[in-house]
């Protein structure tokens, strides 16, 4: 598998030696690229500095799709900030997978009411009451996986 060698490379990828989730990213000047580790923190992830390391055993072949982005996001719910922009996140859906409406258009190329369509998919509670964290995980995969459908169709 080739390496990583273009400088305009970015994105999500999945180390398949130890399964550890990285974002690659610019500087802020744009000369040069580095790696995030994102990891589970209680509630929604943190962001580990790893610099230029992880970039020498990334290929295009480990890069995450929207789908595999969400479906490991909606794992770490519930979040309390954007991913990508870091702003607080309150509307439901962007709790649900960690992105604000405006940062899903513009990164992942998934309408804000794509998002609100997936989310009013969670069953309430019979009760009326609030879910159950068990619930509430297993209600955000299944909203992942019709996303899946959803782009699979399309």
């Amino acid at each position: 598998m080739p390496k990583i060698i273009d400088t305009e490379h970015t994105g999500f990828f999945r180390d398949p030696a130890d399964g550890t989730v990285y974002r690659v990213r610019h500087n802020r000047r744009r000369t040069a690229r580095y790696a995030e580790a994102l990891l589970p923190a209680h509630p929604g992830i943190r962001t580990d500095y790893r610099g230029q390391a992880p970039l020498h055993t990334l290929t295009p072949d480990d890069e995450f799709g929207p789908v595999s982005l969400l479906r490991f996001l909606a794992a770490q719910a519930p979040h309390r900030e954007c991913l990508f922009c870091r702003r607080p996140v309150e509307d439901p859906p962007s709790v649900t997978f960690g992105i604000g409406p405006d940062c899903a258009a513009r990164h992942l190329e998934v309408p804000a009411k794509v998002l609100r369509a997936l989310h009013t998919r969670l069953d309430p509670p019979p009760d009326g009451g609030q879910p159950t964290p068990r619930a509430v995980h297993r209600g955000h995969l299944r909203l992942v996986a019709a996303y899946g459908r959803l782009i699979d169709a399309a």
